[in-house]
């Protein structure tokens, strides 16, 4: 008798322990699918962007705008973030692997906008102003978004936030060109 109590014991163990698993797994993909979203958003508001000119600023800037408006408004819901249950190492790499991809995205899309040909055609146009508010909007929930990533993956966290730390200059700059 002790022998099956022993083994319903085990087995009950084993048992209520696998959902947790295959929750922590759901958690972590779902973050990974949350920024590769975000990267490739990112991205194809970059292609917009560095077509950026004066024969298509009026179309361009906007929907560069409102692709970046759209952008915070998914860091903002946070969607599959954070995990409540610890991570793997090999989950949290995946997590920032992929948060490393999309800060870099978002990293290269600041530096397009600020780039001289971007703030020369942007800068005397009613759309300047805008952009810098959506700028100082991006930077707030793009850390709002990133820390409690940083914070739940502890193994590799530290080079995230060092990629954050560049686009938190980079926005930093962005604000600074059109809001002057």
């Amino acid at each position: 008798m002790q022998f099956k109590l022993a083994t319903l014991a085990t087995l009950l163990a084993v048992a209520s322990a696998a959902p947790a698993k295959r929750q922590d797994n759901a958690c972590a993909s779902n973050a990974v699918a949350t920024l590769n979203t975000l990267t490739q958003e990112v991205q194809t508001v970059q292609n917009t962007a560095s077509g950026i000119t004066l024969v298509n600023v009026f179309t361009s800037v906007p929907t560069v705008i409102r692709a970046l408006a759209d952008n915070i408004n998914t860091l903002q819901s946070g969607a599959g973030l954070p995990c409540e249950a610890e991570l793997s190492a090999e989950e949290q790499q995946r997590i920032c692997d992929a948060a490393s991809a999309f800060v870099t995205a978002d990293t290269a899309l600041i530096r397009t906008l600020t780039s001289q040909n971007s703030v020369g055609v942007v800068s005397n146009t009613p759309f300047a102003a805008p952009l810098g508010a959506v700028g100082r909007e991006l930077e707030r929930a793009t850390d709002t978004f990133v820390l409690p990533i940083i914070d739940a993956t502890p193994t590799c966290g530290a080079s995230v936030n060092q990629l954050v730390q560049t686009l938190d200059t980079e926005l930093a700059q962005l604000v600074d060109t059109y809001q002057s």
